[in-house]
C-alpha cells in the first residue's frame, strides 16, 4: 500500500514499512484484536529487528492513530510522526455494520466478483497492486480489517487526548479523503505525502 512512497523516501534514509498483526503477510497471534496493544506489537518488532530509534513513524488513517499510541507510550523512541488524514484532526465517515460482511462475501466468492474492494487497489504498481487486491479479498485479512474499522471511532476516542512529547515533531498532511478505508494509490497523492511530510517536518526542525 505504500509501493509509490517507499522507494522515493528510501532513496535518502532507510525506509521500513509492516503488516500489522492480522494484515497482509502477518500472522494474527492470538487471533485477539486490542488496539491497545499494536504499539507494544511494533516496539517488540522493532527491537527484534534490530531497528535503533529513535524513528520517523508515518501512518494513514487508522495508522495514524496507532503512530499518535506508540509516540506516546514511546516517546524516547519517537523522533516525529508524519500523520496522513490523521482522524483525531480530520472528519472521516464509516459505515460500522458494514465491514462485518467482508469476510463472509469473501469466502464465497462474492466479494472478489464485486471487485467492490479489489478497486481501492487500483493504481497501485506491478506486484504491489496484485498483492494488495489479493489481500483485499482474503477473509483473514478481512476479519481484523473489519475489527480494525468498526473499533475506529473509539481507537480515535483513544488517540486524541493522549499527550505527546514537546520534542516529538508532528507533520500532519491531508490529502482530503474522507471515506474508509481509503489507500494511497496514485504518484499525485505520494507525492502530497512526500513533499507535505518533509515540509511540516523541515518547519518544526
Amino acid at each position: 500500500a505504500w509501493a509509490w512512497i517507499q522507494p522515493d523516501v528510501a532513496r535518502k534514509t532507510r525506509v521500513c514499512s509492516y503488516d500489522r498483526a492480522g494484515l497482509g503477510w502477518s500472522e494474527a497471534g492470538d487471533g485477539r484484536y486490542v488496539a491497545t496493544r499494536v504499539p507494544e506489537e511494533l516496539r517488540v518488532l522493532l527491537d527484534r529487528a534490530n531497528e535503533i530509534g529513535p524513528v520517523v513513524l508515518v501512518g494513514h488513517e487508522a495508522g495514524a492513530l496507532f503512530a499518535r499510541m506508540y509516540a506516546a507510550r514511546f516517546p524516547e523512541n519517537t523522533a516525529a510522526l508524519v500523520l496522513i488524514d490523521d482522524p483525531t484532526t480530520v472528519q472521516t465517515t464509516m459505515r460500522a455494520t458494514f465491514p462485518s460482511a467482508w469476510p463472509w462475501l469473501a469466502r464465497v466468492g462474492l466479494l472478489r466478483l464485486s471487485g467492490q474492494l479489489s478497486s481501492l487497489a487500483e493504481g497501485l504498481p506491478g506486484e504491489s497492486g496484485g498483492a494488495m487486491r489479493a489481500f483485499l479479498n482474503r477473509p483473514d485479512h478481512l476479519t481484523r480489517a473489519a475489527m480494525e474499522l468498526s473499533g475506529l471511532d473509539e481507537v480515535t476516542s483513544t488517540a486524541r487526548p493522549l499527550a505527546l512529547s514537546s520534542r516529538i515533531v508532528v507533520a500532519p498532511v491531508s490529502l482530503g479523503t474522507v471515506a474508509q478505508p481509503a489507500m494511497i494509490v496514485t504518484r499525485e497523492q505520494a507525492a502530497q505525502v512526500i513533499i507535505g511530510g518533509v515540509a511540516g517536518l523541515a518547519q518544526q526542525l
